[in-house]
């Protein structure tokens, strides 16, 4: 990888492109079930999600716009929608968002210090760790899982984790609240 403005190789940041559907699917739940401002922020977060890994860089507007829209439907969820739900949804919903920063946190700091921040003496020898916070050399196996094992914490926890749980949580909370 010799683009220093691209952060993850293309043949890994695409494989976002399969948990992406997840965001896209939670739009459409979130039509059929009202939630409109919400279907349409994750409809549009969807296009810039797909946009944004295609080809991840250090800095860019669709990266700014997929942050916007992201953080836009997250806190949407958490401070609007949130009353829609059952008071056990509500905590479901709290925990697995709080779940989800904690390890974006993570996975962020894990990628700065495995991929991006080279500190003075660092050994760059040593076997791949997951939570190591020793730089990884540029085009070794050791950076290679590091790319993989961000995007997929990336995936799971983002794209994954907060879309499943909340149309889980909305479409729970409408039936609970049905008439028998």
């Amino acid at each position: 990888m010799f683009d220093t403005t691209i952060i993850i190789p293309q043949h890994i940041s695409r494989h976002a492109f399969c948990s992406v559907q997840f965001i896209l699917y939670n739009s459409l739940i979130a039509f059929l079930l009202h939630y409109h401002v919400t279907g349409s922020i994750l409809f549009f977060l969807y296009f810039s999600t797909l946009l944004h890994w295609n080809c991840v860089r250090r800095m860019s507007i669709i990266k700014m716009v997929d942050i916007a829209l992201a953080v836009s439907a997250l806190s949407y969820v958490t401070f609007i929608d949130i009353y829609r739900f059952t008071p056990y949804y509500q905590n479901v919903w709290y925990i697995s968002t709080t779940s989800s920063i904690i390890m974006f946190v993570i996975n962020e700091t894990l990628f700065y210090y495995q991929v991006s921040k080279q500190l003075r003496n660092s050994c760059s020898d040593t076997k791949f760790h997951y939570f190591s916070l020793i730089y990884t050399l540029p085009n070794s196996n050791a950076r290679e899982l590091a790319y993989f094992r961000n995007v997929y914490t990336h995936m799971f926890f983002l794209h994954v984790l907060p879309p499943c749980v909340s149309a889980i949580c909305a479409c729970r909370s409408i039936m609970i609240k049905l008439p028998q």
